[in-house]
């Protein structure tokens, strides 16, 4: 997938260039979204970008608003398995 923002893509970003303030920036802007009740859907290193302004999340068309079938947890562990 083709990056929108100036940077790459976090899947093709060499683990050891990824740093703990990008994670912390990462899971801020997860928590964000969450408290917004929204939820990604395909929270994944394929759908953030990382720029020199830090990370950003792309690809919302999995999206939805979190409603009695709520898929914010399913985010957060999907990105807990893709950044371990």
């Amino acid at each position: 997938m083709e990056c929108p923002v100036d940077g790459a893509v976090l899947a093709d970003v060499d683990p050891l260039n990824v740093t703990d303030g990008m994670l912390d920036d990462l899971w801020t802007q997860v928590a964000r979204l969450h408290a917004a009740r929204l939820a990604h859907g395909a929270l994944n290193t394929h759908h953030i970008a990382l720029s020199r302004d830090g990370p950003a999340i792309f690809e919302f068309s999995s999206a939805s608003v979190a409603s009695q079938n709520d898929r914010r947890p399913a985010d957060v562990a999907e990105l807990l398995v893709a950044t371990a």
